[in-house]
Order: structure tokens, then C-alpha cells, then sequence
């Protein structure tokens, strides 16, 4: 279902906002997600409450990718609307200048594994860590180095410019970004995630420079 993560998330909000008619495009979504389910569980910013969703029929949805694919292309004329809202808001954090929801997890949940988060330094020094590590990260996600899509525009002027110039043997250096980040837009499961463009935050500095730098034509 990773692999497909657009696409059902535009499917489960077509259900959602236009519902489906009575017939086989229903029933063969039936057996894959109930729609109750689906109206219960849809969420615009991740396709993990539907995909990991206990009701998901995960053998029958392998065995029918390609029926799936015939259904997402006979549902996207009479739901081209709902299609296009759905991908705005699966990918919006990814092409929005905007603070993004999550950077660092402060918190280990429940687990069956044994692991826990002990608090040493309030055990050792009475000092409580955790509220600063806390405003530590609020502070870092609101900060525009952490912002995803202003990393993101960042680079297309980078590669604007450098065509401008006419040293498109610099906007050449920033493909392999670009490939990725198109690569999101395809199949992202979520529509804003630090962790999934990071390597725009490494490329920074190398960016930053590259805009200054400049070959003589010969």
C-alpha cells in the first residue's frame, strides 16, 4: 500500500466528500478497506490510518494492485476535484512555506519491547531536560532552516538562477534534489515530514555557496 499511498489516499477522499455509488467499484473497495472505515479513520495529512488500519485487507489488496489501478482511473473522471484536493493536501507540505508539525519524537510510546525513556538527568541532578529538549524543538520547527518548503523553493531559485546565468552546469548539481523530492510528490505517505527531504538541510550550505560561484565562459 506504501507504494500507492496517493492514489488510495484520493480514492478514500473522494468516499469521504462524494461517496460512491452502489455497484462493483464499491464492493471491490469493500474488499480492501470497509467504506465505514474509511469515512471513520480518513485523515488528510497521512495515508497510515488507512493502510495500517486493522480492516485493511492487505492479502486481497497485493493480489489486486492492478484491479485497484483500473478503479483509481475509472473513478478520476467523475472525481477530478476530489482527486486534485486530496493530492494538495497528501503533498502540501512539501511545496507550502509553512511550519511543519513534527521534527523530532520527544516521547517513546508503549511498547512490548522493553524500551523506555528514563529521565536521568532529573534522577541525577533534579533538573528537568525534557521541558527544555521540548522548547528546544518548538524552537527549531518554527525556524526557516527546518522549514520543509522553503528548502524546497530554495533550490528552484538556486537552479532559476543559475540558468539565468547561464551556468546550467550548476542547476545540473541540484537534479539528484529535485529527483527526490518528485519522487514524494509521487508516493508520499504523509504531507509534511522533516526527516524525508533532510537532505535538502544538508545540501544547504553547498546550495548557499554554489549561488556565488561562477565558471568563465573560454
Amino acid at each position: 500500500a506504501e507504494s500507492v499511498g496517493i492514489p488510495l489516499q484520493q480514492i478514500c477522499y473522494a468516499v469521504v466528500t462524494d461517496g460512491l455509488p452502489e455497484g462493483e467499484e464499491q464492493e471491490f473497495l469493500e474488499n480492501i478497506i470497509p467504506i465505514k472505515t474509511i469515512k471513520e479513520n480518513y485523515s488528510p495529512i497521512s495515508a497510515d490510518s488507512i493502510k495500517f488500519n486493522a480492516k485493511f485487507n492487505t492479502a486481497f489488496f497485493e493480489q489486486n494492485k492492478p484491479g485497484f489501478i483500473r478503479l483509481y482511473f475509472k473513478l478520476l473522471p467523475s472525481h477530478l476535484r476530489s482527486y486534485i484536493q486530496a493530492y494538495l493536501l497528501s503533498t502540501v507540505g512539501f511545496w507550502h512555506i509553512e511550519t511543519i508539525s513534527w521534527v523530532a519524537e520527544e516521547n517513546i510510546c508503549e511498547n512490548d519491547m522493553g524500551i523506555y525513556n528514563p529521565d536521568y538527568f532529573m534522577k541525577y541532578f533534579h533538573y528537568d531536560w525534557k521541558e527544555s529538549v521540548s522548547k528546544m524543538i518548538t524552537f527549531l520547527k518554527n525556524s526557516p532552516v527546518a522549514n520543509v518548503g522553503l528548502m524546497v523553493w530554495f533550490v528552484f531559485l538556486y537552479m532559476t538562477a543559475c540558468l539565468s546565468q547561464k551556468q546550467s552546469w550548476k542547476a545540473t548539481l541540484a537534479l539528484p534534489l529535485v529527483g527526490c523530492w518528485l519522487t514524494l510528490m509521487i508516493a508520499t505517505p504523509v504531507n509534511a515530514q522533516f526527516r524525508y527531504v533532510y537532505y535538502y538541510h544538508l545540501m544547504l550550505p553547498v546550495v548557499g555557496i554554489m549561488f556565488f560561484i561562477k565558471r568563465e565562459n573560454t
